[in-house]
């Protein structure tokens, strides 16, 4: 694969302890697959510092981080260079469900985990990126890898707009009825959602400001801040911006959602829109976006365009393999589509 030779690819695993641990066959095999891989195949825990500052880690461009460390030994993870894709991995012990292998992918600040499995000495992998889709199940580790590049190749094609802060305060203060009431629908929706779905990674909610900026005319909007528990939410905690040449100018300390930039491109081109709230469910009987794009890629909103009319002022969409969106024109109407919709995962 041509790809494959300009990757430059980093595989840390085998074990790594007080002493030079063992190497693993798994990484070795692994290896084979990519050209362009360093691989740094077991060793002392002392060692891993090493490999942070070897120049061939360093300039990565694609991370699997598979090392076997004792659960009571401090762990030390990778940070990876911007715009790099970093695979994580998680041996799924007793009691470790589908959720605990997701949060790895969370806490490493990475793009997806390989979630391992042993029987009777057979490895079963399974390749899962952070909305909890699965890439790749199987115990083919040529399969896998090829599953890995085209996951890198899917990453590397999002579209991510940058997010810059402007000032510690926005102009006004958020005093506001509807928004205080729209932070509760959705924590009732979230309440619905986790009733008959179980606990899911929940997304984002934002709606229009109805003030302007002195000296600009752009869309003003408030988005919940990113990596912020829904569920907690108070009008203090909302963050106000707007987007303005492909960049999210934001208020405040709180970056804005990650999803903001694809909401605040809707808001702009749907004047009717006033509410959103997204989420990792799916809504039964609710239209489909063509192609499955990450949190926070801009090409989604070509995608959401398809399927909401100019003059459309309400409605509820499920986007591919990533949730729904819900956007309205008044709390009342987001009430009646929560309230009518059934929500499953």
């Amino acid at each position: 694969m041509e790809m494959n030779k300009k990757i430059k690819t980093s595989i840390v695993g085998g074990n790594f302890d007080t002493e030079n641990g063992g190497k693993s066959s798994v990484i070795s095999k692994l290896g084979e697959n990519f050209n362009n891989a360093s691989i740094y195949n077991g060793g002392c825990i002392n060692n891993i510092e090493n490999i942070f500052t070897d120049d061939g880690f360093k300039e990565s461009d694609l991370i699997i981080w598979m090392p076997n460390i004792q659960n009571e030994t401090p762990k030390n993870y990778p940070n990876k260079k911007r715009g790099s894709v970093l695979i994580c991995s998680k041996v799924m012990r007793d009691n470790y469900t589908r959720i605990d292998a997701i949060s790895r992918i969370f806490k490493m600040h990475g793009n997806a985990v390989i979630a391992i499995t042993k029987d009777q000495n057979i490895f079963t992998f399974e390749l899962i990126d952070a909305l909890g889709n699965t890439w790749y199940k199987g115990s083919q580790l040529n399969k896998l890898s090829d599953k890995i590049l085209e996951f890198y190749s899917f990453t590397k094609s999002t579209i991510r707009l940058p997010s810059i802060k402007i000032a510690t305060n926005s102009d006004d203060n958020i005093e506001n009825y509807s928004l205080e009431e729209f932070i509760e629908i959705n924590k009732e929706l979230q309440y619905k959602i986790e009733t008959s779905c179980g606990n899911r990674f929940f997304g984002n909610i934002s709606t229009r400001c109805q003030k302007l900026f002195p000296s600009l005319r752009y869309n003003n909007i408030y988005v919940s801040p990113r990596n912020s528990n829904k569920k907690s939410l108070t009008t203090s905690d909302i963050v106000k911006c707007f987007l303005y040449n492909n960049t999210v100018f934001y208020y405040g300390d709180n970056k804005p959602s990650v999803d903001a930039p694809i909401q605040l491109a809707i808001y702009d081109k749907y004047p009717n829109i006033n509410f959103m709230i997204h989420g990792h469910a799916k809504v039964k009987d609710a239209p489909t976006t063509s192609n499955y794009c990450l949190c926070g890629d801009f090409n989604e909103v070509n995608e959401i365009s398809e399927l909401i009319d100019d003059t459309s002022s309400c409605g509820i969409i499920n986007l591919k393999k990533h949730g729904f969106l819900i956007y309205a024109t008044n709390t009342k109407q987001l009430v009646e589509i929560i309230t009518n919709n059934e929500f499953y995962y």
